[in-house]
């Protein structure tokens, strides 16, 4: 610029003018006070008013001549064909339908004080409408109405005029520059040759200069500006910046930083900026199919936080659920921290809770385990409801939360790359809780949460009436005194099982007494009835610790009650532990019109054990035993269901065909049944419908500890046990990129691990390292140790044993309450592969060595099974002893002890070599 004349033309002449004025706010601006940056929604054109019908109310705001923005928009969603309306006269009904927030024009549903942004159909404005309202067309009834007053001055874009200097520097030059909102400007037909060395779109007080503020280009970078050749050019200022803050933007220019030169700039004031429209953040969502036909989800991130869109065709009272997944590289109920929303079935209102997964059971209040809310666990409520409608079938719900809260309980949210995910569809039980779910995530599913790939098409609802799932009809049982009758866990069923016969939702899984769903039971008051339980003996393991006992709660679960609630429950028969038995299979049971068809689906699976021992629970009908009592669950909610209890003589009779004599299955053959050592007399009397010489015996009464009452009856007898000396286990030295493999097998009673680490388990199941029960390893600092795990990848199945490296001795991390994890370090994360587990029949204590008993034992392992690899590398500032553990369960592994380098194996050496000297030497020395 130097040596040439610089004749202004007609637009610096106005810059001259505001010359000083802004140079001096320039120093002035300083100590004085900001205007705050522009924060509603538009100009208001008025509010609904208190005079509606429906509950309509709100105010309504003008964006523009084409949008609109509805602030606190309530309507009870109650009439058949209500619309947003703009009026054209006086005359109701006379003018044209605006679009719902969706873009929709179909009838409007509930609002719960909800703000929209709603949007003109194309080729419409608001030039000639008289009002806006909310008018039923088929009644042509009229619920509220805001008139818009004469003469109104919607915001509309500013022009500011010209842009560039004469003469042109770089050739930059613009035919106009308009103030499109409070956020961005338009260059219309910019030219610029790209060849400044350091050029930016710039912005701040007074004229330009290199105190000021850069301003990002189309394309969202901060480099420097690439060449123009007459492109219309749209600037969007960063959301902390408003280019009505007039303290802050006094000018939109462009500058070069290396230069220091002004390439042309135009001032703006505070009537440019008046009444122009707000600046909407447009929101581009992802969406993916998680279900066909049944669940899509959408996300958008906004910033700091994250709005999830969830469509389903549900029930009323089901939800839905969507969340992170537990582990970061695979998906994985336990850990996750997913949002429930569902529609509350009474009250018709929509809930979006926050949950944490922290163990594969019912949430448990008291305790905090289990699939429990994060206010439940000590977490805080992260998750916000926008809005949430039914339409045409579908259920819609918006929410957002936080990508990074800061609650313990909640994981953060990452926008770059593919995230493991949790999801599911269950129903919500009567304490408000989530149940088990009945459809969930399958495989591992991932979602970039950063991307606005959009795979989903519309969600359709269901066309029709749909058929009535009606209950099953189950016969009921009339067990003979002294009758046998066993107890094993099973699935609910859904709506044809335990939802449809107890007339609410349960946990998911449910008592089978004598291989039949939650059957109703008739009794005989001065009676005795056993059953023997195989609910799960492992409280360590909730999702399967079911203590069966009988109580006059319709719901069970004493445990978890607080103390006002169990005040008001009486308990007949004291909880009662047995092996873990249950009833598993892959069918929806809405689809068999009958039980004995469902159950011929269905398994007896036994995982924790070759040889399940039952629990025996034997009770006496007291006198004073009221008419109704329910078997039930001592641990968990919604498990079973009633026994009628009648004077002695009065037992009314079946009006079945079927046998008096308590059922049997069909499909178990009675000669299969685990045969558990009874400490009863072995005349006892049994039940009519069971052969006497294939009916199992007790091994154990009520346990003790529990809460009893006078009805309660038992008895526990004690063995003097003998010593049983441990096996000796030899230690692994695997060299420092040596591969181990890990399986589970039995826990060998007090030889095994009893007896090697010197407390009792928890469980049948133990950590076999290359074959050989719980070794201790001796690993180095700096090597890498590869591990091929084969401990469960099923989280719905049991074993799921997840591996893993910590400082623990007894592991279990998932299991433990939020304080325990925080005093416990991971040095590796828990990895999971295919099941394949030793298994044998012999009792441990029988066998003098580990090697001998090894030869009784079988691997148990699925074709191609599929190893979980964790390699772990040993840091300097790993501790001299870490522990291999279950991270689902404790009490499953036992030491590594970690050495620096091959110190150890010299110094065991040395030693070796002294003895071997030595011992050689006596000879000569004696």
């Amino acid at each position: 610029m130097e040596g040439r004349t610089f004749r202004p033309n007609g637009l610096q002449l106005r810059f001259h003018r505001t010359f000083f004025m802004a140079w001096l706010t320039k120093f002035v601006v300083f100590f004085a006070v900001a205007p705050a940056v522009q924060s509603q929604p538009g100009v208001l054109i008025g509010s609904f008013g208190s005079q509606t019908l429906h509950g309509v109310a709100g105010e309504i705001y003008a964006i523009n001549q084409t949008a609109l923005y509805v602030k606190g928009f309530l309507y009870d969603g109650a009439a058949p064909d209500a619309h947003f309306f703009a009026g054209t006269s006086d005359t109701p009904g006379e003018g044209f339908v605006i679009p719902d927030e969706n873009g929709l024009t179909s009838p409007l549903l509930s609002y719960s004080n909800e703000d929209l942004l709603i949007r003109l159909s194309a080729g419409t404005t608001l030039e000639n409408v008289t009002s806006i309202s909310v008018y039923c067309i088929s009644f042509r009834a009229l619920f509220g109405s805001v008139m818009i007053p004469a003469n109104f001055d919607y915001p509309a874009p500013r022009s500011l005029g010209e842009f560039g200097f004469s003469p042109r520097v770089h050739n930059t030059h613009a035919d106009d520059v308009i103030i499109l909102n409070t956020r961005q400007f338009r260059f219309v037909n910019l030219v610029y040759d790209g060849r400044g060395p350091a050029a930016y779109f710039w912005t701040g007080l007074g004229t330009p200069d290199r105190n000021d503020r850069q301003i990002s280009h189309p394309l969202g970078s901060l480099g420097i500006l690439p060449r123009y050749n007459g492109d219309d050019v749209v600037v969007t200022f960063p959301p902390d910046l408003s280019i009505t803050d007039t303290s802050s933007v006094q000018f939109i220019g462009i500058w070069c930083v290396a230069a220091r030169q002004n390439f042309g700039h135009l001032l703006i004031t505070a009537e440019d900026v008046a009444n122009i429209p707000t600046y909407i953040e447009p929101i581009t969502e992802g969406c993916m199919v998680l279900l066909d036909e049944e669940f899509h989800i959408s996300w958008a991130v906004m910033g700091d936080k994250i709005r999830l869109t969830f469509r389903g065709v549900v029930n009323s009272g089901e939800y839905l659920a969507f969340g992170v997944s537990g582990s970061d590289s695979i998906t994985q109920m336990v850990g996750s921290d997913v949002t429930v929303v569902w529609m509350d079935s009474e009250t018709n209102q929509p809930r979006a809770v926050d949950y944490s997964l922290n163990a594969y059971s019912q949430c448990e209040p008291n305790t905090g385990r289990g699939a429990c809310p994060d206010v439940v666990q000590g977490g805080s409520e992260d998750v916000t409801l926008v809005r949430a409608k039914v339409r045409d079938g579908v259920t819609v719900f918006v929410i957002e939360r936080p990508l990074s809260s800061g609650d313990q309980t909640d994981r953060t949210i990452p926008i770059t790359g593919d995230v493991p995910i949790s999801w599911g569809i269950g129903g919500i039980n009567p304490t408000g809780h989530v149940a088990k779910h009945h459809t969930r995530a399958t495989g591992t599913v991932t979602v970039n949460f950063g991307s606005t790939d959009n795979s989903c098409p519309e969600l359709v609802g269901p066309t029709g009436t749909p058929a009535p799932i009606d209950p099953w009809v189950i016969q009921p049982l009339y067990p003979a005194n002294n009758s046998v009758m066993t107890a094993h866990i099973g699935p609910a069923g859904r709506r044809r099982g335990y939802q449809g016969i107890v007339g609410q939702i349960g946990w998911g899984f449910t008592w089978y007494i004598n291989e039949t769903i939650i059957p109703e039971i008739y009794v005989e008051r001065g009676n005795t009835y056993t059953f023997q339980v195989y609910g799960g003996d492992d409280e360590s393991f909730r999702g399967t610790y079911h203590p069966f006992y009988i109580s006059n709660s319709r719901d069970g679960g004493y445990d978890q009650k607080t103390p006002d609630e169990r005040v008001n429950e009486t308990i007949y028969a004291s909880p009662v532990e047995g092996a873990f038995c249950e009833f598993v299979g892959d069918d929806d049971p809405e689809q068999y019109a009958t039980f004995e068809e469902y159950r011929a689906t269905l398994t007896l699976n036994c995982p924790t054990t070759a040889n399940p021992q039952p629990g025996v629970l034997r009770w006496t009908v007291a006198e004073d035993t009221p008419d109704t009592v329910y078997y039930q669950c001592y641990q968990h909610r919604f498990f079973g269901w009633e026994i009628h209890v009648t004077d002695p003589q009065t037992t009314p009779e079946p009006t079945s065909t079927a046998s008096t004599d308590a059922p049997t299955s069909n499909s178990t053959d009675p000669q299969t049944t685990p045969e558990p050592t009874s400490t009863a007399s072995t005349d006892a009397p049994t039940s009519s419908s069971t052969d006497p010489q294939t009916t199992p015996e007790p091994t154990s009464t009520a346990s003790t500890g529990a809460p009893t009452s006078s009805n309660a009856t038992g008895s526990t007898s004690s063995t003097v046990v003998p010593t049983v000396d441990a096996w000796v286990i030899e230690p692994l030295y695997p060299e420092r990129d040596g591969v181990m493999t890990v399986n589970l097998g039995p826990d060998g009673g007090r030889k095994g691990y009893q007896g090697i680490v010197g407390e009792d388990g928890r469980g049948d199941l133990v950590w076999y390292i290359n074959g050989t029960i719980i070794p201790e390893i001796h690993v180095e600092r700096g090597g890498t140790y590869k591990f091929l795990v084969y401990g469960g990848d099923d989280v719905m199945s049991s074993p799921f044993h997840p591996f893993y490296i910590t400082d623990s001795p007894d592991g279990g991390f998932i299991s433990k309450v939020s304080a325990k994890r925080k005093a416990e370090k991971l040095y590796t994360d828990p990895v999971e592969g295919a099941l394949c587990k030793y298994i044998g029949k012999e009792t441990p204590d029988r066998f003098a060595t580990f090697e001998d008993y090894k030869g009784t034992l079988q691997l148990d392992c699925p074709q191609n099974a599929t190893a979980g690899v964790l390699e772990w590398t040993v840091t300097k500032e790993t501790p001299d002893t870490v522990y291999y553990q279950s991270y689902q369960q404790p009490y499953l592994g036992w030491k590594i002890h970690v050495t620096s380098g091959c110190s150890g194996i010299i110094i065991s050496s040395w030693i070796a070599l002294t003895a071997l000297v030595v011992g050689s030497a006596l000879p000569y020395l004696q």
